[in-house]
């Protein structure tokens, strides 16, 4: 008798696992709220135009994924650089900031000002001893002195997560910035050394990109998924997960107007925490739904630009630290494929993020046009002339906000839902975890193996608990 696995999310973590499940021969149905598959990484059209909602360049770190992925889709999975740059204090230089583009891009005196800065801040740190520094704010400070914070990395915080910096954790600030102090960087501008390694996100240029969009890979698992006989549902409205004796049994669903209900033997989920712990029935204890409800997500605003020209600029990816400017960073769509546009024409997305239900989030194209292509014609890439069409789309769940105090909530999630033992989450909005498309199939197969280890009463590799520690930061 073949097992059930129901799992809520068709995005690329939810499909990637549902695909493995059915060629192992377990029954599968995967739940998804939107009327298309794909989640964060699908692709839709425009006229003659593919987009996806936002940049997805998958990263090649994970040797098994990208494996995978090239026998999914073949020539269409095809390996491209990457570059990217910041207009910082209106110099175009690389992205992320090296040291000599800092040094070069603002006056002599400031950068000796920055340099002695971060000297007193280091001293400070040496007679004070260890000070407190849980926030974004106090991490740099401590690391790059307060000059250089208040030019680049405070602002540009504040304008991308729209909170103030001291309301951040400063290990989301170990997780981004990809050297550990200032006298890293200097080091390895001016004498060639190694950064001292501490863990962050990786930025890579080497990338695969499919040929038809991101949300290709999504297209093909979905076609695979049913394929081997697995269910994909859609316009899915998940009511509730019912447990009974410690056990997740069936999933409650709205489909067409109609209640609907799946038994199940095992439970993954993909969709954001804050939503999926509210649907266990019986509910889960006070403390866990309350630490569910102060996990927040960041939205965003997508801006394209349809362009009469063949290329903008020719870089991928265009960050803009100007806490003035409206969006928070450019990606130019024929770099990422020329299967993306008609012939001698391209388009721009703008990034713009926002809370949803703010003034951004509300405001038609029309308000927004003139912030978006103000700017890029400041900075010479675009007139509106070139500009012959325009639109939006919106990403609720766009970003998790590593707000203070999140790693002790999502402990208290996680604690709950490992005492569950067909149960498990993972993924960027499930994990709660800045993560990228890659690492999200990576931590589906996981997830496909776990199960098969379940059902067949084997040891799993791993237990529950620590299956994903190399994908969260607040352990």
């Amino acid at each position: 008798m073949k097992r059930h696995v129901v799992i809520l999310g068709a995005g690329p973590g939810g499909l990637a696992a549902a695909w493995k499940l059915v060629r192992a021969g377990h029954a599968v149905t995967v739940l998804e709220r939107e009327p298309v598959v794909g989640g964060l990484a699908r692709t839709f059209a425009y006229g003659k135009f593919r987009f996806d909602y936002g940049p997805h360049a998958f990263n090649i770190d994970i040797p098994e994924v990208i494996e995978e992925m090239k026998g999914l889709l073949g020539a269409d999975f095809v390996e491209k650089t990457f570059s990217s740059k910041v207009v910082f204090r209106n110099k175009f230089v690389n992205y992320p900031l090296r040291g000599a583009d800092v040094f070069t891009s603002i006056n002599p005196l400031l950068g000796a000002y920055c340099v002695f800065d971060f000297a007193v801040a280091r001293v400070r740190h040496r007679i004070l001893g260890k000070e407190e520094i849980d926030t974004f704010e106090s991490w740099v400070v401590s690391r790059f002195g307060r000059t250089l914070y208040n030019i680049y990395f405070g602002p540009y915080t504040q304008k991308l997560w729209g909170r103030d910096p001291r309301e951040l954790s400063g290990v989301f600030a170990s997780q981004r910035i990809p050297v550990l102090h200032l006298w890293d960087l200097i080091q390895k501008t001016f004498l060639g050394k190694q950064a001292t390694p501490h863990r962050h996100n990786e930025y890579v240029d080497e990338a695969y990109y499919p040929r038809k969009g991101i949300g290709q890979i999504a297209e093909r698992l979905s076609e695979e998924i049913v394929a081997h006989g697995g269910k994909i549902l859609t316009d899915v409205e998940v009511l509730s997960a019912r447990a009974d004796g410690g056990r997740v049994r069936s999933v409650r669903f709205r489909r067409g107007g109609q209640p609907e209900e799946e038994a199940c033997d095992f439970l993954l989920s993909t969709i954001p925490v804050r939503d999926f712990v509210p649907l266990h029935d019986p509910a889960a204890p006070a403390e866990v739904r309350a630490a569910a409800e102060g996990m927040h997500y960041r939205s965003a605003r997508l801006m394209y630009l349809l362009v009469d020209r063949e290329q903008v600029s020719g870089t991928p990816y265009i960050y803009f630290s100007n806490p003035d400017v409206l969006f928070n960073r450019i990606y130019e769509i024929r770099c990422f494929s020329p299967d993306m546009t008609p012939a001698g024409k391209t388009a721009v997305c703008a990034e713009i993020t926002c809370d949803e239900g703010d003034a951004t989030w509300h405001a038609s194209d029309e308000a927004l046009y003139p912030k978006v292509i103000g700017p890029l014609e400041q900075a010479r890439l675009l007139t509106r002339d070139h500009v012959f069409d325009y639109f939006t789309r919106t990403i609720r769940f766009a970003y998790p906000i590593y707000e203070t105090g999140f790693q002790h909530r999502m402990k208290k999630i996680t604690a709950w839902l490992n005492g569950i033992p067909n149960a498990l989450m993972y993924g960027r909005q499930g994990l709660f975890t800045y993560t990228n498309t890659n690492h999200s199939i990576d931590m589906a197969f996981r997830a496909a193996a776990y199960i098969d280890d379940h059902f067949a009463g084997r040891s799993p590799e791993k237990p529950k608990s620590e299956m994903y520690l190399d994908y969260t930061i607040w352990y």
